[in-house]
């Protein structure tokens, strides 16, 4: 061979390892620059929203109150320059409160009451047990002490960066917010990790529960955390989606113990089931006959969750409108069926 052309050979295989590397460090580098945009609109959009309910809670509105503020011209959706503007001069600084500290108790009381032991749950077995003088206490701490607040350290909210924020709010498709769409992003969720009770008061002592909380039952926040002074549990006040049951739920019990856990958003199929096209089940039945069969969603699929849950009037199931990860189609399900069998479980 000529050695020329054999020298020539190597340079160019030696230039084509170079050029190879040089590809693979770009396709990292571009892979990381995606990534840290990813992480940077996420703390943007948490931050617009941790504003935007802190405005909710100072104004003291409703839903439907404070989606007409942001709304300006009042046409029933909220567009990209009234969700810019509404921060012109809404307050950055988010105070949220801070939870009191466990306080160090001594040996609990045995309860007598067998029926009030059992009504208090087992969160409150997981701290001190119900003891005398409860609604005093809590009455204590709603009213006595001065709470604490701490300011969250978030990122600075900018008009280019909340131009930025508001197409992350949207579904495909759509250039506003509908009211439900809004309410949908500002609502704090909690799910249910281990099972636990909806009583009527923040304390255990005295209090009547309302219901029993299932695991991957999901909670909507009314206030708190709280902390009882008496049994030292971590407690919210919430309603449990698709119904009209508002009450107090253990967040965290006075060792540790987690009943709840924030999120909600992320759902697996755990028995066979199907996507329909509207909450109504009777009228996708009928659809289904004329236009389309359902789509079948298969164990294991991971669902967003997109509205609800939300009751189905004539069956009184709940139903949740979701975004198939792996089909990208987005429809209705029901959650469990009336004999109790859950269709879906909360991942996250």
């Amino acid at each position: 061979k000529d050695p020329l052309a054999k020298k020539l050979q190597m340079q160019v295989r030696r230039f084509d390892l170079r050029l190879a590397r040089a590809v693979n460090l770009i396709s990292r580098f571009r892979d990381d620059a995606h990534r840290k945009e990813a992480s940077m609109l996420k703390e943007l959009r948490s931050a617009a929203l941790a504003v935007l309910r802190y405005a909710k809670e100072t104004k003291g509105a409703s839903w439907e109150e404070f989606f007409s503020v942001v709304d300006a011209d009042q046409d029933g959706q909220i567009d990209e320059e009234e969700f810019v503007k509404f921060f012109d001069e809404a307050d950055k600084e988010v105070k949220v409160r801070k939870p009191k500290k466990a306080a160090d108790k001594p040996a609990a009381k045995p309860v007598a009451d067998a029926k009030s032991a059992a009504e208090a749950g087992a969160e409150n077995a997981d701290g001190a047990e119900n003891k005398e003088g409860g609604t005093e206490s809590e009455q204590a701490l709603m009213e006595g002490e001065e709470e604490e607040f701490e300011v969250l350290k978030l990122p600075e909210l900018p008009r280019e960066a909340l131009r930025r924020v508001f197409p992350t709010l949207l579904s495909d498709g759509e250039t506003a917010l509908s009211q439900d769409a809004f309410v949908h992003h500002l609502v704090v969720r909690y799910y249910v990790v281990s099972k636990t009770t909806l009583t009527d008061r923040l304390g255990f002592e005295g209090a009547t529960t309302l219901c029993q909380l299932e695991e991957s039952d999901i909670l909507e926040l009314v206030e708190g955390p709280r902390r009882d002074a008496d049994s030292g549990a971590l407690r919210i006040q919430a309603k449990l989606a698709g119904t009209d049951s508002v009450g107090w739920a253990t967040l965290e019990g006075s060792k540790g113990t987690k009943f709840l856990q924030e999120g909600g958003h992320k759902l697996k199929v755990v028995r066979e089931t199907i996507l329909t096209h509207g909450l109504e089940i009777e009228a996708d039945a009928e659809a289904s006959k004329l236009d389309h069969q359902p789509l079948k969603l298969k164990v294991g699929e991971i669902l967003e969750l997109l509205a609800g849950p939300r009751k189905e009037e004539k069956s009184s199931l709940l139903r949740v409108k979701v975004k198939s990860k792996s089909e990208g189609k987005i429809g209705w399900i029901t959650c469990k069926s009336s004999e109790g069998a859950r269709f879906v479980s909360v991942l996250a």
